[in-house]
C-alpha cells in the first residue's frame, strides 16, 4: 500500500503511537510529516509504502496551531501540562472590555479612512485577587496585523465597606456614599486619588497598564 493518510490525532497520544498502531496494522513502511505534541489535537499526515518519498517536500512546511490562551498563568514547562510556578491573575472582562475598545477604535478607523500604526484600549474594573477585592487597569495594544500586547497596572485595594458599591457601579460612585457627590472628583481626580491623599491617580495607573502593554509591544519578537 502506497499513499498518505490523513489522522486526526487525538489529545494524549504521541506521533509516534499513532505511526507504530498504523505500521502494526498494514505491515508496511510508514512516516508522518512532522511531530505533533500529545497535548495537540488535529491533522497528523501519515505516510505509508512509496508515500513516505513525499516527506521531504512536506516536512518544511509550517503547521499552524489554533490555542487556548489562559492570561496570568506560568508553568514550568510553558504549557498547560507544567506546574504553575507563577500566577497573577486577569480579570477576564476586564481585558476583554479593553479588547472591545480596541475592536470598535479599529472599526472607527476603517470606516473613516483613519491610517493607524497601533491602537489602545484601556479598562478598569474590580477583581478579587488572593481573596482581596483589588482595582485593576488593563492595556491592550493592537497593530495592523492583529499583534496584540497587554498590561496591567498595580493593583489597588478597595475598602471592604465599599466592595458592594464598586461591584454594582465604580469605585467614584461608591466613594459618594463616604464622601458626599463631588463633580469635581468625577471629572478629575477619581476615588483612587482621593482615598491615596492625592499620592496616586488614575491617571497613574492608566500610565502603569499602557507602559506594560507597550514594553511587551515593542519587545514583541520575544513573544511570538
Amino acid at each position: 500500500m502506497d499513499g498518505i493518510i490523513i489522522i486526526n490525532k487525538t489529545k494524549g497520544c504521541t506521533s509516534h503511537d499513532i505511526v507504530y498502531k498504523i505500521k502494526k496494522m498494514l505491515n508496511e513502511k510508514v512516516g508522518h510529516t512532522g511531530t505533533l505534541d500529545p497535548m495537540a489535537e488535529g491533522v497528523l499526515p501519515i505516510l505509508i509504502g512509496k508515500g513516505t518519498l513525499a516527506s521531504k517536500y512536506l516536512i518544511n512546511h509550517d503547521k499552524k496551531y489554533i490555542v487556548e490562551l489562559q492570561l496570568g498563568t506560568k508553568t514550568d514547562t510553558a504549557d498547560g501540562e507544567g506546574r504553575i510556578v507563577k500566577q497573577q491573575p486577569v480579570n477576564k472582562e476586564i481585558y476583554i472590555g479593553a479588547k472591545n475598545r480596541v475592536k470598535n477604535l479599529k472599526e472607527y478607523a476603517k470606516d473613516n479612512n483613519i491610517e493607524a500604526d497601533l491602537f489602545l484600549g484601556i479598562e478598569s474594573g474590580i477583581n478579587d485577587l488572593l481573596g482581596r477585592w483589588m482595582i485593576t487597569n488593563i492595556a491592550v495594544i493592537e497593530d495592523n496585523d492583529d499583534f496584540e500586547s497587554y498590561g496591567t497596572s498595580p493593583s489597588f485595594p478597595v475598602p471592604d465597606n465599599l466592595v458592594q458599591k464598586v461591584l454594582d457601579t465604580n469605585l467614584s460612585e461608591a466613594m459618594d456614599t463616604v464622601l458626599g457627590e463631588d463633580k469635581e472628583r468625577h471629572n478629575h481626580s477619581g476615588g483612587i486619588q482621593l482615598l491615596t491623599h492625592n499620592k496616586i491617580s488614575r491617571i497613574d495607573l492608566t500610565e502603569d497598564a499602557f507602559i506594560m502593554a507597550l514594553t511587551k509591544y515593542i519587545n514583541g519578537e520575544k513573544w511570538r
